[in-house]
């Protein structure tokens, strides 16, 4: 779908907008910047859906699991960083922009700053993976990088590592349908991913929850 800009040039135009402005332009009562976003929000929800390419499969994980620690000896730096999209949920955008001063050793805990409009938010990770973080802070001042490389090479490193063709971000819809399992509450799957919308994060349980029922029924 494209639609001319203010340059008389076409631009590209998603579905979901259109049907908003179509809406806006015939509506006597045009919609509020606030409501225009609130439905954009929803349709893009309805318009998700999450499937088994989109994440790790249990043996998926323990494979990648396995490779990690293989490596660990030989890659650090990778290993640390993946173990923590692993153990965070965290864009890979928001590992790459973690700084020396969001290391909470006090609680073994790493400070996720939000990016694209998600909340920031604290998570804790095992001890033994903050010590191999920290490793990387030393001779580094508090607002430094740490770990100062690309989105273009974390994704090159990801081919290397990763057990199947999926992409990088698969490890965040991993720990989030992981999080949901072990604890059915999608308020805090919710605050783990840094979601403004719950919308977003329903995509999870309603996935878990009809996977369950269908195998309860079916099966």
């Amino acid at each position: 779908m494209f639609k001319r800009n203010a340059k008389g040039i076409f631009v590209k135009f998603s579905r979901v907008k259109i049907s908003i402005y179509f809406e806006n332009f015939l509506c006597n009562k045009p919609f509020s910047r606030k409501k225009q976003n609130a439905l954009l929000d929803r349709r893009c929800h309805t318009e998700y859906q999450l499937t088994k390419a989109k994440f790790l499969s249990p043996l998926e994980r323990n494979q990648l699991l396995k490779t990690l620690e293989m490596l660990e000896g030989k890659d650090a730096r990778n290993v640390a960083i993946l173990r923590l999209y692993d153990n965070t949920g965290a864009r890979p955008s928001e590992v790459l922009n973690l700084r020396v001063k969001d290391l909470y050793p006090e609680s073994s805990s790493v400070f996720i700053r939000g990016l694209k409009g998600s909340r920031s938010r604290e998570i804790p990770i095992p001890k033994s993976l903050f010590k191999q973080v920290q490793t990387f802070a030393g001779g580094k001042g508090p607002e430094e990088l740490l770990f100062p490389i690309s989105l273009r090479t974390m994704q090159g490193i990801w081919h290397l590592y990763r057990p199947c063709k999926k992409g990088l971000r698969c490890l965040r819809h991993t720990f989030a349908i992981r999080l949901y399992e072990k604890t059915k509450d999608i308020r805090l799957v919710q605050t783990a991913l840094g979601h403004k919308s719950l919308m977003n994060t329903q995509v999870y349980s309603e996935y878990v929850y009809n996977q369950q029922e269908l195998r309860r029924l079916i099966l």
